[in-house]
């Protein structure tokens, strides 16, 4: 099953990102909510379904915007209890560089992360 798209309440004094849709849609209500894709471990832009779906709501003018989160979750970097790492070093260093690719990929959208 895939995962849903969950509307976050609409906070004025924090700055949200310009939505990803391709094609320009007339702006939304003010009080539209903005959809927050959490993002964990499909970290890829051209094929991620998460995002897909919350481009297609902004484009219907249900969101006015996406708002695309991700958490680096230190337990995933620590040690195990027998003291060999939990994350490789070039595992880390994958996951840094696929962070930072879709960090990229996100503000050629008008986007980021």
């Amino acid at each position: 099953a895939m995962p849903r798209a969950i509307p976050v309440p609409v906070l004025p004094q924090i700055p949200l990102f310009t939505h990803m849709a391709q094609a320009p849609a007339p702006e939304p209500k003010a009080q539209a909510p903005v959809v927050c894709c959490w993002l964990r471990n499909d970290l890829r832009l051209h094929d991620n379904p998460v995002l897909a779906k919350a481009m297609d709501l902004v484009a219907q003018r249900q969101f006015r915007a996406v708002l695309p989160v991700y958490f680096l979750d230190p337990r995933g970097l620590g040690v195990t209890a027998w003291g060999s790492p939990k994350t490789g070093a070039f595992r880390a260093q994958f996951l840094v560089e696929s962070v930072l690719d879709l960090k990229r990929n996100l503000r050629g959208v008008r986007s980021d992360l």
